[in-house]
């Protein structure tokens, strides 16, 4: 714990004198004080997107879980179901969620419920497997 404790103090310290020794614009790169000082003149908004993000992680994964426990027990009950629906469980696990999350937005929009979505569709596959 210690040695990550360093390696992370030392990363952030070279960041910095780097930031500082070679000039480079903040738009390109901006200090860890910069990083800072902006999070806490805008930690209203963070705190704000931060509950959202949080609520929206706990919903996808309380769905995915009673639907992905169900799933897991028909799926365990029926040798014909598993056999029909594992195949494509398994294919639809394999689609990265990079790919089917601009769908899903594109579709739906970019609301909460889409985030919720988003959520229990990371969250379901390891369920049922």
């Amino acid at each position: 714990m210690a040695a990550v404790l360093a390696v992370s103090v030392v990363g952030v310290g070279l960041w910095q004198a780097a930031v500082v020794l070679w000039d480079i614009p903040q738009i390109l790169l901006p200090s860890p004080s910069q990083v800072l000082t902006a999070a806490w003149e805008n930690r209203g908004a963070l705190a704000k997107g931060f509950l959202s993000t949080a609520t929206a992680a706990v919903l996808g994964l309380s769905v995915s879980s009673v639907v992905g426990f169900i799933t897991a027990i028909v799926l365990s009950l029926s040798k014909t179901l598993r056999q029909a629906m594992y195949p494509y469980i398994v294919f639809l696990q394999t689609v990265p969620i990079v790919a089917i999350a601009p769908l899903l937005i594109t579709w739906s929009g970019y609301e909460f419920r889409t985030v919720v979505l988003v959520s229990a569709i990371i969250s379901f596959f390891p369920i049922v497997s």
